[in-house]
C-alpha cells in the first residue's frame, strides 16, 4: 500500500492500479483476541512485518497523512518443531 502510494505521487512516470483480495485495506497483519487472565494480555497482532528497512516507506506515508509513529518494543515469538533442538 505504501508503494502505491508513494508511485501515485509521481502520475507523469506511474499509473497506478491498486488490487486487493478484500473490500479493506490491509496486508496480512491482524488483531486477535486473547484471554488476558491466561496470558497476561487481551490481544496480539499477527502477521505483523515491520522490521525490514522497507518499512520506512509506510512509516513516511503516515507521516504525509498527518499520523506519527513513536518507537515500540517488539516482542516477537516464533514456533519451532519440537525436534529442533534450538
Amino acid at each position: 500500500m505504501s508503494c502505491a502510494h508513494h508511485l501515485a505521487q509521481h502520475p507523469d512516470k506511474f499509473e497506478v492500479t491498486l488490487i486487493d483480495a478484500v473490500d479493506y485495506c490491509g496486508g496480512q497483519a491482524f488483531s486477535i483476541p486473547l484471554d488476558k487472565e491466561k496470558h497476561g494480555v487481551s490481544w496480539m497482532n499477527q502477521g505483523v512485518q515491520g522490521g525490514s528497512y522497507i518499512f520506512h516507506h509506510t512509516m513516511t506515508m503516515f507521516a504525509r497523512q498527518g499520523y506519527h509513529a513513536d518507537p515500540v518494543n517488539l516482542q516477537v515469538c516464533a514456533m519451532m518443531p519440537k525436534e529442533i533442538d534450538v
